[in-house]
């Protein structure tokens, strides 16, 4: 059981590296960056349901607020992370839009500190903010 779940944390992985490749190969074939984010959803959407109604379709019941919560997540976080994603690609390429991504831990410990007057109380939590700076800064 335990490399079976290796397995699958492999193949996610390898997909999440592929996104930015899946992306790019779409939009020189003429789709729009907000097509692309649609694609990308739909498709894992429909690969999920028809999983989880095979394994165990029990799963898919909801009440109300869930689905109302399980929507709002999908459309602002979900779907606005891809449309973001998907637009830096196609302006600014692949590898710099990945490396903006990977910033967001550090823009919400700044925003954290600056909006919430969040103390960043661990010498190790300053040190590790200050080096993904540099390293980010060194990539231009």
């Amino acid at each position: 059981m335990k490399k079976k779940g290796y397995l699958f944390v492999l193949m996610a992985a390898m997909c999440w590296a592929t996104l930015g490749l899946f992306g790019n190969t779409l939009m020189s074939l003429g789709l729009i960056p907000e097509q692309v984010a649609f694609l990308r959803l739909f498709v894992g959407f429909l690969i999920l349901t028809i999983y989880a109604l095979i394994k165990n379709p029990t799963i898919l019941k909801i009440n109300k607020k869930g689905f109302i919560f399980a929507l709002l997540v999908g459309l602002v976080c979900q779907a606005g992370f891809n449309m973001f994603y998907f637009n830096y690609v196609k302006t600014i390429g692949v590898s710099l839009s990945t490396v903006l991504v990977y910033t967001s831990p550090l823009f919400i410990a700044l925003f954290s500190r600056i909006i919430y007057k969040e103390k960043i109380d661990n010498v190790k939590k300053s040190i590790s903010c200050f080096m993904f700076y540099r390293s980010i800064y060194s990539c231009y």
